[in-house]
């Protein structure tokens, strides 16, 4: 490292992500962010197992997912991961310090 003249200033990024004012998806993940809360949505469809499933049983299988997110009433996006667990059909503990677990 030199020592001979001043560092140069340290660049700086600033990353904006346009938000609503009002989370339209919030119901779905428990965030203020709709991207978060469709993403969330996406991932929980996606790992369903519908390779075996006709399209009505599919579609009836997304409804019956999509209504366990709404359902469990959502607050922030921790609640938010575990229900879109137990949605999908894995096995989610509460996390340590949480008193419920709406989606088992």
């Amino acid at each position: 490292m030199s020592t001979t003249g001043p560092r140069p200033p340290a660049r700086r990024t600033e990353v904006l992500i346009p938000r609503s004012p009002t989370p339209e998806f919030k119901q779905l993940g428990g965030s203020d962010s709709d991207h978060f809360n469709q993403t969330l949505a996406h991932q929980t469809l996606a790992a369903l197992w519908v390779a075996n499933s006709d399209d009505d049983q599919r579609n009836r299988q997304y409804l019956a997912a999509t209504a366990a997110l709404i359902g469990a009433k959502l607050q922030d996006e921790l609640e938010g991961t575990g229900c879109c667990s137990a949605a999908a059909g894995a096995e989610v503990r509460p996390p340590a310090g949480r008193s419920r677990c709406r989606c088992r």
